[in-house]
This record gives structure tokens, sequence and C-alpha cells, in this order.
């Protein structure tokens, strides 16, 4: 094609777009945005601009970790600790950039971290949409909170765009409200219309997505910045998987589930009236409020959580805002007891926390009488000492095979007769474990694995004799290096798993909750807790500790998952309030500076350097931050098979 006629075909349309380019400008000031849809949340049209700045923050008020030493980049990716959190991206417009990475806390377990980067908002008023097209009735106060000046430098999406939209290789937006068989693209990625959610709000073809196209005049753009805003933040939201240039298209993960009001209508289920307190805590450790109307609230059946529809309503307020949203006359008329309510917030935030403690201050005097009333009606929780156990035969500590063999009398790798263990579990492939009894000899279990489980097993026996000895006992070992086929030598303990009903005593679940949480322990499992003939129970397999254990709410309601938390009755309620002393009691240890140096003196008897012990104590302090939700997390998912035994 000549390059006379390809002038005379784009000319005409660039001017066309150039001129189009200039109204949009000039009405920008004027601009609406548009919102979620009915099905999903009310829509908002965007006002003038009233600056403010929202700091948000994770749900962890655990510290942030540095990049972990280069000797874990041979780690599996389930085991590997967290990985340095990534540079920030490039803003998105001068007032609007990636949140940092949390500083570490204040030294009081609970509080809220510092400040993340502060983003500049503006406030919109809050608008309803009716099949599609906005009204003017205002409904609420302002909506979000974005820097005016990042959002009119971005109303414009530039000629390149344009030229590539009319090219057919761009972006590209069909005309409102779309068409089922439409294509639309998003950044790199095409989505088909498949069949309406309401006008101009599609499911896409494969029901993966959910794309939302604007009415001439309007624009996604500001809830597209709300929800970068929010990003690094854990503000329960619908994710954002892309907008247009022109913010004519925005495109979501999908969400078919139902709103709190619709759900209000026939009353909770017991595991989103819990949730309830879940959504509370988490904003309240975000130090913000946003939309808790019943209608912008979503329920996510298959996570288990309460989400956020429209996030531009999002601003800084204190926990008493966040209780008028939430503790209404509608919820409590849906199941939100507002004592058990209470009790899940206070589990989360941690009852010694300032965040708890500007919460119950902003409590009514109703509401404080209720939860009062519910603690006298339990009893006291036990109180745990933490203090070393016996001394062990094996020094829990890495050597050469020399020094292994001298101690036995024989090489453990040669000897005979020998018995496999583990036999039972055809999935365990990386490592081989197996007994040896050498006639007049010790009889001792071998476990061969690769050097970095080999030495999280010697350390986490050294914390368990050095801190849990009052209530279990762990096979005492040698640790010697070999690459992948290093090798545990471990006095052998006679003992089987007990499945019967509370195997464990309360106090002893306590100790166990504190060690799992606290350690980044990931497999202890019924089967790794043995029961000798006399004794105290004796714990095994730590290849998969010291990891960062955040808080997980959001579990398959399989009690074959349940099963794997011998820290809780299935048997029983649970009550978080009996585990609160013993995550008061470890904290008080864990704050002393002593008691850092003596863990990373055991890592590094275990074979870690020093760089990595360093690492694996700013592990704990973030797990141990963190024990109060994760605990609060365990007892209501494991009531709810507590509670279907009762029934």
């Amino acid at each position: 094609m000549s390059s006379r006629l390809l002038r005379s075909l784009l000319l005409p349309a660039l001017a066309a777009s150039l001129a189009s380019a200039q109204v949009e400008k000039a009405g920008t000031a004027a601009e609406s945005s548009v919102g979620a849809t009915p099905a999903l949340a009310g829509a908002s049209l965007t006002a003038a601009p009233i600056p403010v700045a929202l700091t948000v923050t994770p749900l962890s008020a655990a510290p942030a970790l540095a990049a972990p030493p280069a000797a874990f980049s041979a780690l599996p990716a389930h085991e590997a600790p967290p990985a340095a959190a990534a540079p920030a991206a490039a803003p998105l417009a001068p007032a609007l950039s990636a949140p940092a990475p949390l500083p570490v806390p204040a030294a009081e377990p609970g509080a809220p971290a510092a400040a993340a980067s502060a983003v500049q908002a503006r406030a919109e008023p809050r608008r309803e949409e009716r099949d599609g097209e906005a009204s003017d009735a205002d409904v609420g106060e302002g909506r979000a909170l974005f820097d005016a000046a990042a959002a009119a430098k971005a109303e414009d999406p530039g000629l390149w765009t344009k030229i590539k939209g009319l090219a057919g290789f761009g972006e590209r937006v069909p005309a409102w409200p779309g068409a089922a068989g439409d294509t639309v693209r998003v950044g790199k990625r095409a989505y088909t219309l498949g069949s309406p959610i309401s006008k101009g709000v599609w499911w896409t073809y494969a029901n993966t997505h959910i794309v939302r196209l604007a009415p001439p005049g309007m624009s996604f753009r500001s809830q597209a910045d709300a929800l970068r805003a929010l990003e690094g933040t854990d503000i329960p939201r619908l994710g954002m998987v892309g907008v247009s240039a022109d913010g004519r298209a925005l495109v979501t993960e999908k969400n078919d589930d139902a709103t709190a009001a619709a759900l209000q209508a026939r009353g909770y289920e017991t595991h989103q009236a819990e949730a309830w307190a879940e959504l509370a805590a988490k904003m309240i450790r975000a130090g913000a409020t946003g939309d808790l109307s019943p209608e912008n609230l979503i329920w996510q059946r298959w996570r288990g959580r309460w989400i956020l529809s429209d996030v531009r309503g999002v601003r800084r307020a204190g926990p008493g805002e966040v209780l008028d949203g939430l503790l209404t006359p509608a919820a409590r008329r849906a199941g939100v007891e507002p004592a058990a309510f209470l009790a899940g917030l206070r589990a989360r935030l941690g009852p010694d926390s300032t965040a708890w403690a500007r919460t119950n201050s902003a409590l009514g005097p109703a509401d404080r009488a209720a939860l009062a009333a519910r603690d006298r009606d339990f009893s006291s929780a036990p109180r745990l000492v933490f203090g070393p156990g016996e001394k062990a035969p094996f020094p829990d500590a890495a050597g050469p095979a020399a020094a292994v063999k001298k101690a036995l009398g024989y090489d453990p790798l040669l000897a005979d007769p020998r018995r496999l263990l583990h036999t039972d579990d055809p999935g365990k492939l990386n490592t081989l474990v197996f007994s040896v009894e050498p006639p007049g000899k010790a009889r001792v279990a071998v476990k061969v694995a690769e050097w970095d489980m080999i030495r999280r097993e010697l350390a986490l026996r050294r914390v368990i004799r050095r801190w849990f000895g009052r209530w279990f006992d762990a096979p005492s070992a040698f640790g010697v290096e070999r690459g992948f086929e290093s090798y545990l030598v471990m006095e052998f303990k006679d003992g089987a798993p007990a499945h019967n009903r509370n195997s464990l005593t309360l106090e002893q679940r306590a100790a166990l909750a504190v060690l799992v949480h606290a350690f980044g322990v990931w497999d202890m499992n019924p089967g790794n807790v043995l029961f000798p003939p006399g004794g105290k129970p004796v714990l095994i397999d730590f290849e998969q500790s010291l990891s960062r254990r955040e808080p997980v709410a959001s579990r398959l309601p399989d009690e074959s998952i349940a099963m794997e938390m011998p820290w809780m009755s299935r048997f029983e309620r649970n009550r978080a309030e009996d585990y609160q002393p013993a995550v008061r009691d470890w904290r008080k240890l864990w704050s002393a500076p002593e008691a850092k140096a003596a863990f990373a003196a055991d890592l590094q008897a275990a074979g870690f350097t020093a760089e990595e012990a360093a690492y694996f104590v700013r592990i704990v302090d973030a797990n141990t931050a963190d024990l109060d939700w994760s605990i609060a997390n365990d007892v209501e998912f494991v009531n709810q098979f507590v509670r279907k035994r009762e029934d």
C-alpha cells in the first residue's frame, strides 16, 4: 500500500480521533465514573476532588522481612522463606504509587504496623445506577480518595493508543452496552462477552471474568485507581484484572455470589457471622472504613470471606466507624450476635493490642456489657511456663559422619537389619526413613533427605527441648551434611499416633499451637504426635518448619484439614480465650533479647549460618505478631465440625 493511500485512510480517522480527544479533555472536570452494577454493588459519579490522605496496611502487624540469604535459592517452593518485597512499581500517576513494605511494628503485640506509603485521594459522592444509567440521587458521603491531578493526567489515553485501536491491534472496547459475542481487548488480553449480568455488565464467554462497559461519557478510572491504591493491603475486595486506557472497560475477577443484603433476608449461617468479625478486624487493623452497606458487601462462599464490591468509599477511619457500619440492627437480626462478634474481633486483634483498646473504647455500654457477660460465663484459661525438658542423649547438632559413627559404635547407613518406616505414606518421595538395630547396639532411626530439611529438623528439636520440654519430647539427633543425601540419626522412640478423643490436654494444645504457628511448622498432623506407653507425647517430623505462617481464614470446609490440626479439639468447642494466656506468656518470653540470641545459637548449631539465623529470627518475630489472629481462625474453622457432631 502506497504512503499516499495510507495517509488518505488514516488521516481522516486520526483527525476525528484528535477532535474527540479535545472534547474529552475539555470535559475532564465533569467526567463521571461508573462503579459496580446493581447486581454487584451501587455505582458512582465523580464530583469535585477533595484531597485526602489514606493509609492502609496489610492484615499482619508483623515486621517486614528482608530478602532471604542466597543459600535459600535451592529450597522447594513450599518451604522457601518468603521472597523479599518487590521494588515498588513505577507510579501510575504522580500521586499514586505502590505501597512501601511495612516497617517493624512497635514492640506491643498486635499493634498496627507503621503506615505504608500514603496515597493522595479524593472524595466522590456515591450515586445509584439503574439499568446501567446513573441517576443524580446522592445516597452517601464521599466515595474514594484519589488525587485529582493524577487522575486528570490519565484522562487522555494518548495518540499512539488511539492509532493502535484504529488499526485493530490495540485495545478494543465495543459500544455500550455491548452484545454477546463482542470482543473486548484490554492490555494484552482479549475477552469475549458471554451472558449479561445487567446492562453493560457481562460474564466472559468462559465465565472466568466479569467485564463492565461504561455508558457514553463515563469512565471506570476512579474505580481502577481505587483498586490499584489498595494493592498490597489486606482490605478484602474484588480483584481488578485490567482497565482500558480510556477507562471505558473494566475487567475484574469473577464473582457470582450473593450480597449481604440478599443473605440477611434469610439470616447468616454461623461461618458467615464469624467472618463478619474477620472483615471488621481487617478494616480496623488497616485504620480504614469503606462502603460497608449490605448492598456493597459480597459473600465469597468458596473463599469464606466478605469482600467490598466497590472500594471507592475506602477512607481513613477509627474502629467506631467500622463498628457503626457492621454492627447494625440488620446485621444483628441476621445472626451477628454482638458478644460473639466482639469476642471474635478481640481474638484477632489481640486482647492486649492498642487496636483492641481503641475498639473497646468505641463500644456502646450495652455491647460492652454483653461481652463482659460472655467472659464471665467461661472458666479461666491455663497459663503456661515455657522451659526445658530432660537432657537428651544426642546433641541435636550438625557434625561429621565420623563423629556419628564413633558415638554409635557403627555406621548407621550400612548397618543391618534395616526396617523401612513411613511405608504407609506413598507420597513421601523426598525422604527415606528407616530404623537399624545391629546386634548388641542401640536402635536408631535414620532419615535421608536434602540438607535444608535435616537442619530444620535439628533446629526444631532444640527449640522443643529448650522451651516446650514441659509438655513434649522429641527424639534427639545428629545431622550429617551430604548435599541431597544428608541424613539425620535419631534416638528411637516407642509410641504410636492416637486419634481418640482429646489425646492432648488443653495446656498441651495451647503449647502446641504456639509452637506450630510461631515456628512455622506445616506438617504437625496427628501422625507426627506419638504417644509412648508412659511419659509425654513425642513430636516428630519438622522438615516443613521455620516458614512464614500468616493467618488463614479461607479454608475448604473439609474435616480432613481439621484432622491435621492436633492443637485443636474436634470433639468439644474450642475457645480462642483458652489460648490467649499462652500467647501472652510466649510473647513475653520471646521479647527478651536473650531468647532471640538463644534461638540464633540453636540455628547455628543445627547448621545454619549467622545470616540465615538472623533471617529466621525475623520469621519468628512475624509469626509471633500474628499468633492471636492465626489461632482465632483455627478455632472457628475446627468448631464447625464440632457443631456438626453436637447436632
